[in-house]
């Protein structure tokens, strides 16, 4: 029973956390964008959604260790292999602004799309060899200085 409603629990509250996370995503893109082309401010703060999205579900503990990076803004790969949706919110608690890789389609979900589209991050078209070959390169990113 305490299982059914702390699962209940953590549904209800990122119910009601994404709409209100995306209409302040949504302000703080409006003052931001012309003066941080490479969105960092945005996906700082959609990154610290997941992180507050994971605070919410009291069967998560996520912790960071290891080396810290010594320079934020050079170029590094992350990849999440994607074992459970686990790894996405695991992922935003690493302590540097990144852009993400993601299947187009993930880009067409209400909220979670918008959120994405905002903060700068990548669509893949994964029929598209182009488009692959784009993302991979990240060419527009890279010509606006975010790595």
């Amino acid at each position: 029973m305490i299982r059914r409603f702390a699962s209940a629990w953590v549904w209800a509250s990122w119910a009601v956390l994404v709409p209100l996370w995306c209409l302040w995503l949504g302000v703080v893109f409006v003052f931001t964008v012309p003066f941080d082309r490479g969105r960092y401010t945005v996906g700082r703060w959609f990154r610290r959604c997941a992180v507050t999205a994971a605070g919410l579900n009291p069967f998560w503990t996520f912790h960071v260790s290891g080396v810290p990076i010594r320079d934020p803004r050079r170029p590094y790969v992350a990849v999440s292999n994607h074992e459970s949706l686990a790894d996405i919110f695991l992922i935003s608690h690493l302590p540097w602004e990144m852009k993400w890789l993601s299947k187009e389609a993930i880009f067409q979900i209400p909220f979670m799309g918008w959120m994405m589209r905002m903060a700068g991050d990548i669509a893949v078209r994964r029929s598209s060899r182009r488009s692959r070959a784009e993302a991979i390169e990240c060419r527009g990113r890279l010509k606006k200085r975010c790595r």
